[in-house]
């Protein structure tokens, strides 16, 4: 892996991250560093900013998914399909269309950023934050699952948009016992270079080799 520069984020992605998952990343990256990639800590502003437009527009899929979604919300289909996915795409009715081209205006703006910033360079860093979580108090609990579910999807909802190529891979366990794993990222397009670096980097990042 001589010659591979992994850059690590500090701010967004270890928020509130179990315990368990940080070790598990942190002894693959241990690792990697062994096999001979580089490993950088930095902010990536983007990140932050991303958070930012969610809270004050909403976010970007819950809009185009209410605008695809949106005659099957208002009709009897609507009742065919999760009553907690309903209530999410329903959200994407409050984003105006003013809104909407502010944060593709942005997500446009942000990917040429971060771009620039990350290079040719690889991302890692947790997949989820936590592990597979019991299903029973989600179940009973909306505000719960909801709260959960935003968690499970913050740190791969940031490459979504920023339109990069991911690939999820085992590194250990967490709490429980339960899998964890490491996302390791690329910026757009750079979809080959990022899954061979991948298969090079599988063996290791699992621990079939120390």
């Amino acid at each position: 892996l001589h010659g591979v520069e992994l850059l690590v984020p500090e701010n967004i992605v270890f928020d509130g991250v179990e315990p368990g998952v940080v070790a598990a990343f942190e002894a693959a990256l241990e690792r990697l560093q062994k096999a001979g990639a580089g490993v950088s800590r930095i902010i990536i502003p983007a990140f932050s900013e991303i958070f930012d437009l969610m809270a004050r527009y909403g976010p970007l899929v819950t809009a185009e998914a209410f605008a695809l979604h949106h005659e099957r919300l208002a009709g009897a289909d609507a009742d065919r399909m999760d009553r907690r996915v309903v209530m999410r795409t329903r959200l994407g009715s409050k984003t105006t269309l003013p809104d909407y081209i502010a944060i593709l205006d942005a997500r446009n703006r942000l990917i040429a950023d971060t771009e620039r910033l990350v290079g040719n360079r690889l991302i890692a860093f947790p997949t989820v934050a936590h592990v597979a979580p019991p299903i029973g108090p989600l179940e009973q609990d909306d505000d719960l699952f909801f709260a959960t579910n935003n968690k499970t999807l913050r740190n791969t909802a940031l490459g979504n948009f920023l339109d990069w190529c991911g690939v999820s891979i085992p590194c250990g366990a967490g709490e429980a016992g339960m899998p964890v794993a490491l996302l390791l990222s690329a910026t757009a397009r750079r979809d080959e270079a990022l899954l061979g670096t991948s298969l090079a980097a599988e063996a290791f990042i699992r621990g079939d080799f120390t």
